[in-house]
């Protein structure tokens, strides 16, 4: 398995030419000297190092990590109690493969960032958390687990491989949790340094949930890349993002480029965009127009332009779709994989989802489109996570730059060339070939139906 490797992709990068097969070319290859350096930092200078590097997070809303896993390990030593790490490839937002391509790549690097953060938080035992969909990540997890256990890498026994369901909400923080310990997928109020893994009534068990994306960084600048690191990207986001880009494009795939690269390097000029409608940033990150493709792919730049970065996945459609019936089809998304713990979800989501798939067959009205409108202002009033922020963030950006479109599309059936769910199942990283998850294929996946939600 290859990596592709783009003009834009600078000499820092985590991804390797080619796929790591095992633990000894891994290590031919520098692996595992970042754990070496933090093991004789010692867990202080190990964050302070981090610190320097400015690395934050990649899962979505790019928090510095080194003030995560202060936090974490500070709010054990002054409750007396144990800290936990969480690894996240609970990857599961339309449009986004870049984690599982990780794993699938160079696993080694997601167990040695684990190690890492166990060692610099003092936690008790680390858990890499991933769907157990993922059968040829988990493989290849397992074995490299397996071989570094082997090899004798300092508390490699204290890491276990946990597998969850196939649910959009494994992949929330708080809500992962709520799985490892056997629950289903349902967010919890506070964060996971307030209430980590395994507490109870009075104990906190504070938990750092780091995205594998930032703990493959974490490996790479403590094993001898920070300044390389940081003379790449940004200075506000240093070093380089995993971006995945699918859709109307000639040439999908996952691309790791500099913080701070143009939109429309990733989408036009390395994924072949040639006729673009409009880009989506998953199922949560706004619509992005023609306008709005040079905005660099860094999280204070695109948040500026009211858009999110997200886990880098983003989804091309040309002109040959609707813009209703693309939107309808994003916003379903969401609504059929709430938890429906909170009204934003239970009531707002699944409004505008119906009200938009009556637009989308033609019999919907200007009263649709009036409480259309109406539910996306107060959408995230009581939310339990960012679920229906992303759904309000779409509708609202929908509204702004396509209003006239929808609009004029009431009363009308939709003629386009249909979408489907861009839930990604598997991407092959050679011939850019892209199979689609086939639960959606009914518009309702199977755990959907489980929970018992409408269609």
């Amino acid at each position: 398995m290859s990596t592709r490797l783009d003009p834009a992709t600078p000499p820092y990068r985590v991804l390797p030419p080619t796929a790591v097969d095992d633990l000894t070319a891994y290590e031919r290859a520098g692996g595992g000297s970042g754990l070496q350096q933090a093991l004789a930092r010692g867990p202080d200078a190990t964050v302070a190092e981090l610190a320097r590097a400015r690395l934050r997070g990649r899962g979505g809303g790019g928090f510095p990590i080194a003030v995560k896993w202060r936090r974490v390990r500070d709010a054990a030593r002054r409750r007396g109690e144990p800290a936990f790490v969480v690894a996240n490839v609970a990857e599961g937002e339309p449009g986004s493969y870049k984690d599982r391509h990780l794993l699938e790549t160079v696993p080694h690097v997601v167990v040695e960032g684990t190690l890492i953060a166990l060692h610099a938080v003092g936690a008790r035992q680390a858990v890499i958390a991933v769907k157990e969909r993922n059968d040829r990540g988990v493989g290849r997890l397992r074995d490299a687990l397996a071989e570094i256990r082997a090899a004798g890498w300092a508390r490699a026994d204290d890491v276990e491989v946990a597998l969850g369901p196939d649910d959009y909400l494994f992949g929330q923080e708080t809500a992962l949790l709520e799985v490892l310990e056997g629950r289903p997928a349902l967010p919890r109020v506070l964060r996971p340094d307030q209430r980590g893994l395994f507490a109870g009534l009075r104990a906190a068990n504070p938990t750092a949930v780091d995205n594998v994306e930032t703990l493959a960084h974490a490996a790479a600048i403590l094993g001898g890349d920070a300044n390389r690191f940081l003379r790449t990207g940004t200075d506000a986001t240093p070093g380089t993002i995993l971006c995945t880009v699918v859709g109307d494009v000639a040439r999908p795939g996952v691309r790791e480029l500099a913080a701070g690269t143009p939109l429309r390097t990733l989408v036009v000029d390395l994924a072949g965009a040639d006729d673009i409608l409009a880009v989506l940033g998953g199922a949560s990150g706004a619509i992005v127009t023609d306008d709005q493709l040079d905005t660099p792919l860094e999280y204070d730049a695109m948040r500026s332009a009211g858009l999110e970065l997200g886990s880098g996945g983003f989804v091309v459609v040309d002109h040959s779709r609707c813009i209703v019936q693309v939107l309808t089809t994003f916003v379903r998304f969401l609504a059929l994989e709430s938890c429906g713990q909170c009204v934003a979800c239970r009531v707002g989501t699944t409004e505008i989802a119906d009200r938009l798939h009556r637009i989308d067959q033609g019999s919907g009205s200007r009263v649709d489109l009036e409480r259309i409108a109406a539910r996306a202002r107060w959408l995230t009033d009581g939310a339990r996570c960012r679920l229906p922020g992303g759904a309000e963030r779409l509708v609202v950006r929908a509204l702004e730059r396509f209003g006239d479109t929808i609009a004029a599309h009431v009363g009308t059936a939709c003629r386009a060339r249909p979408i489907r769910t861009p839930l990604i199942d598997t991407l092959d990283p050679d011939t850019g070939e892209v199979v689609w998850h086939p639960g959606y294929d009914s518009g309702v996946p199977t755990h959907a139906r489980r929970r018992g939600m409408p269609r």
